[in-house]
C-alpha cells in the first residue's frame, strides 16, 4: 500500500489508474500529482493502518480535482485485498483506463 502510493507520487506517468489498499501515503504535494483515477479500498476495522490514512488521501486528491474513490470494506481489518480482489470487477475497472501520452 504505501509503497505503491509513493510509486504513484514519485512516478504518475507511469499509471493508468491505481487500486491502492488498507494504506496512507505522501500527503504533502499528492494532490499536485495523482491525476489518474485511484480507488483506496480500506477496512473499517484495520487497525494496523487506521481507515483515517485512506480518507486523508483520497480527500486531498479529490480536492485538487483528481479522481480518488475510497471504497470502504466495512467490518474488515487491514487484510481486505483477498475478498476485494476475489471478483471480476476491480479487473474490469482498471482495464477500462489508459494512461494519458502527453
Amino acid at each position: 500500500g504505501y509503497t505503491t502510493w509513493t510509486m504513484a507520487f514519485v512516478h504518475p506517468e507511469l499509471f493508468a489508474a491505481a487500486i491502492i489498499c488498507s494504506s496512507g501515503g505522501l500527503y504533502a504535494g499528492v494532490r499536485n500529482r495523482i491525476k489518474f483515477p485511484v480507488r483506496a479500498v480500506h477496512g473499517t476495522a484495520d487497525t494496523t493502518v487506521l481507515f483515517r490514512e485512506s480518507e486523508m488521501m483520497v480527500d486531498r486528491i479529490n480536492r485538487a480535482g483528481g479522481q480518488a474513490e475510497l471504497i470502504p470494506m466495512e467490518g474488515y481489518g487491514h487484510d481486505v485485498w483477498h475478498d476485494y480482489f476475489d471478483k471480476a470487477e476491480p479487473y474490469e475497472w482498471l482495464l477500462k483506463h489508459r494512461r494519458q501520452n502527453k
